[in-house]
């Protein structure tokens, strides 16, 4: 259920907005007891994204001019309920948008970290080339050419890693790599690099086009020994089943298991259950409680709940 609070003074405005998520307020132009431009101001003080409506009794666009400088969402002649509806409507509308927007970065860097921790840990040789310089390299690509730190090679120039004689048309090929822009099938390259002190080393590698950093880039791949791509590959699946949020099978793979135990179980003579877990009125009142964030760490902990749970033969 939705619940109204009235607010008569600057310290209650700011108790309110400290102890629980709101979604809206409504404020009276000519009060005497909080000022509207008040209650503005300590909103955006403490960081909170709740909008402010402006009722007022006088006519024209001078005082919705003044509202809206004042940071105002809307500005609303009392009395007219069905402008107030529509705008309160459309307000609530956008702060949604917002919280689902925020919500969705949070969840895509927390993919990112993710993606980065594997890239870190990868035996395969790794580096992001953004205009010639390396930007990123994880330590397998250091420890590849006889580096000891994974700094040493950063934002050095690519092309100095090569052999003189190959220089040019390592160049080159780079440059169509960038220009082909190839998100899907990587470019294979064989080249003569040169290790840290300064000997030869026939390398073979694959470059394709991707996205590191927001910024168009080249990724340079030099694959380790089987077993330990193998390995990569299986941390890369795996994380791709994962949810980032709470660590959990995600919807993809939660549909492969249940169709793999469904057609165990036709096929057999076992029968298996499946449980509808959800948290009573979580988005009415939970989320409204904690806040995104705070709803953001609720399933985390709920879903380190059922992890800790579950038996061995429970999915």
């Amino acid at each position: 259920p939705n619940r109204a609070q009235h607010v008569a003074s600057e310290a209650a405005l700011t108790k309110l907005l400290q102890e629980h998520a709101w979604d809206l307020l409504i404020a009276a132009e000519q009060s005497k007891q909080l000022e509207a431009a008040t209650a503005i101001r300590t909103i955006s003080k403490l960081q909170k994204d709740v909008p402010t409506i402006l009722l007022t009794e006088r006519e024209g666009s001078q005082p919705v001019v003044e509202g809206l400088k004042t940071g105002a969402r809307d500005v609303v002649t009392v009395d007219e309920d069905q402008h107030l509806l529509l705008v309160i409507q459309r307000e609530l509308g956008a702060l949604n948008e917002r919280r689902q927007a925020r919500l969705h970065d949070r969840r895509y860097n927390a993919t990112l970290n993710r993606a980065k921790e594997l890239l870190d840990s990868s035996k395969d040789a790794i580096a992001y080339i953004s205009d010639g310089l390396i930007v990123y390299a994880n330590e397998s690509f250091a420890e590849r050419f006889g580096y000891s730190d994974r700094d040493d090679v950063e934002y050095q120039p690519l092309i100095d890693m090569l052999t003189e004689g190959e220089q040019p048309d390592a160049r080159e090929f780079l440059r169509q790599c960038a220009i082909n822009n190839n998100e899907v099938e990587a470019q294979e390259w064989q080249f003569t690099a040169k290790t840290a002190a300064g000997t030869p080393l026939p390398t073979k590698a694959e470059v394709l086009s991707t996205v590191y950093d927001d910024e168009r880039c080249l990724q340079v791949r030099i694959a380790a020994s089987s077993g330990n791509t193998e390995e990569l590959e299986a941390q890369l699946s795996e994380a791709k089943n994962r949810d980032a949020a709470t660590g959990l099978y995600n919807r993809q793979r939660f549909v492969q298991l249940l169709d793999n135990a469904i057609q165990s179980a036709a096929g057999s003579q076992r029968t298996g259950g499946l449980m509808l877990i959800q948290i009573d009125r979580f988005e009415e009142s939970v989320q409204q409680l904690v806040g995104v964030a705070g709803a953001d760490q609720l399933h985390k902990k709920f879903a380190e709940l059922l992890q800790s749970s579950r038996s061995e033969e429970h999915t």
